[in-house]
């Protein structure tokens, strides 16, 4: 049996990437360190969805969803908003055939990154704990030395380096140089204000009380304009629910604006629940004053993720909107890949690690980038329809899902194992003979 060599490797980022994406590689036996821009762990945002191909992920790891009370996904509702009407319906265990057996998970944003922040630090799990610190802001990536340069000045070296510090990442800088112009971050026009509200506070209400029709469900209340949606679902052990309330604009204000984050307040929301039936208008009584409110970035598909000891992963490779509630899942679903690719590395040198991330990026481009295309048009638009032209240069079109077949959508994404994938593309690498390991 051949000896495997344990990397040196940095993860910078402690969100949902850089956290899975250390677990993964902590798994494969190699020595992480995290670097974090925050004082203390933080997670921004309420909810998150943990759909059926990211669960396989972290299921394998061994993630206790029920310890961090992360809610089973059970049906999914889209209904007019005005109205009631019924547009879409799913019924539990639709998708869970076809996913492996596989679930659906709601969670709030901070309850997974204890989650996983747990995983990544515990002394009694796989591979050697994770060593988190915080107060590091990344100022700059040196892709073959492999280092990063932190605002103190420090310098700080590894085998591999790994951006998983969000859509602002200065990595991408770093992989394309004077190209990187060409796939600068845009803000889309569109706007979300976030707010959650006790479970309580809407059944003991005669007027909200039926908006929640059973536990673990997910409403998609559509605007009659088609420009404004609402998102309703459960975290927390169905003791809370998360809400986003999606407005598309086309002011220039909005969309040069460069401030992702900001605060408004519940004039902004009723305005924007205008036009909604008056019982969602009523929810807007029940928030705070002051709501966060995000303006939602993209970039086109970057050409490449990885440069000599430099990879980019998540948020930071392929930033998307979340009208297929797939940006988490696509972190998980690069960690996991990671972790398979990097597991039996035979030594630390250049050349290995290049071929993996090599690996890795043709393993996780086409898909990625296809479901960030997607991911541009709300749920009940045919995205695949209209985002044709972009997806033809990113994947085969005979690998994409149907045009014009939401559910088909649904099924291309969830049915995908990433652990399988990654682990038939590393067994067929160490399958090739020596002569075709020197022909690369």
């Amino acid at each position: 049996m051949s000896s495997s060599a344990t990397l040196d490797i940095i993860v910078v980022g402690g969100g949902i990437a850089g956290l899975t994406t250390a677990i993964g590689l902590r798994r494969a036996g190699h020595h992480v360190r995290l670097f974090e821009r925050a004082a203390t762990a933080t997670a921004f945002g309420a909810g998150v969805v943990i759909g059926y191909n990211a669960s396989k992920v972290l299921t394998a790891w061994g993630l206790d969803y029920d310890s961090y009370n992360i809610n089973v996904a059970e049906t999914f509702k889209m209904m007019k908003g005005d109205t009631f009407e019924e547009m879409a319906r799913f019924e539990p265990g639709l998708y869970e055939e076809l996913a492996g057996g596989s679930r659906q998970y709601y969670a709030h944003r901070i309850d997974l990154q204890q989650a996983l922040l747990n995983l990544a630090t515990r002394q009694d799990a796989p591979g050697r704990p994770i060593e988190v610190c915080y107060s590091a802001d990344v100022v700059s990536y040196d892709p073959k030395a492999g280092s990063i340069t932190l605002q103190d000045g420090s310098i700080h070296r590894a085998d591999l380096v790994v951006a998983a510090d969000g859509v602002h990442s200065l990595a991408p800088h770093s992989l394309l140089g004077a190209d990187y112009s060409n796939y600068d971050i845009s803000h889309t026009g569109t706007t979300i204000i976030r707010f959650m509200l006790p479970s309580s506070a809407i059944l003991s209400d005669p007027q909200t009380a039926h908006l929640i029709s059973s536990p673990g469900q997910f409403t998609w209340f559509v605007h009659p304009d088609r420009n404004r949606w609402l998102l309703q679902y459960p975290v927390r052990d169905n003791t809370e629910i998360n809400y986003g309330m999606y407005s598309r604009v086309t002011t220039s204000e909005q969309i040069n604006e460069q401030v992702s984050r900001f605060k408004g307040n519940r004039d902004s929301l009723r305005r924007e629940l205008e036009g909604f039936h008056p019982d969602i208008g009523q929810l807007a009584d029940k928030t705070s004053e002051i709501l966060p409110v995000w303006k939602l970035a993209e970039r086109p598909p970057l050409p490449t993720w990885y440069k000599y000891r430099l990879v980019v992963v998540g948020d930071a490779a392929h930033p998307m909107l979340p009208n297929q509630g797939q940006g988490a899942g696509m972190c998980m679903e690069d960690a996991g890949a990671l972790g398979v690719l990097f597991s039996n590395i035979p030594d630390k040198s250049a050349t290995s690690i290049t071929r993996r991330l090599e690996l890795f990026f043709k393993l996780r481009h086409p898909r990625a980038s296809a479901t960030q295309l997607i991911s541009h048009c709300p749920y009940f638009e045919d995205a695949v329809g209209i985002m044709w032209p972009e997806l033809v240069k990113v994947m085969k079109p005979k690998e994409l899902p149907r045009k014009n077949d939401r559910n088909h959508i649904r099924e291309w994404l969830f049915a995908y194992d990433v652990n399988a994938e990654a682990e038939a593309v590393l067994k067929a690498e160490q399958d090739r003979t020596p002569q075709e390991k020197d022909a690369c």
